[in-house]
């Protein structure tokens, strides 16, 4: 039997604990009227699949290039959102300035 820590891609384990289907998976077990937890016996079950070594760091190496993309696309959509901010000053401007005849 291959030691746990030998068969787990660190970065694979933390992208699983991050992704929305673990917190979605939390959330739904979380108990208590005034302060909220989780019981042991939840997190116990909780399956997070275990592919091989080799297919763990392909995933990693897909999911870190989506999340570079989505970064990517994050700071177009922000740049987009400057210059239609600009550009709407401008015709605001060109439309409330004073005529000159």
């Amino acid at each position: 039997m291959i030691p746990f820590h030998e068969s787990l891609n660190k970065i694979y384990f933390m992208h699983a604990l991050l992704s929305p289907f673990f917190w979605a998976t939390i959330q739904s077990n979380l108990r208590g009227a005034i302060y909220k937890g989780i019981n042991l016996g939840a997190l116990r079950d909780f399956l997070i699949p275990m592919p091989p070594l080799a297919e763990q760091a392909e995933i990693v190496e897909r999911v870190e290039a989506l999340m570079g993309t989505c970064r990517d696309l994050e700071l177009e959509i922000e740049q987009s959102r400057t210059h239609a901010a600009d550009i709407l000053q401008s015709v605001l401007k060109e439309a409330f300035a004073p005529a000159s005849y």
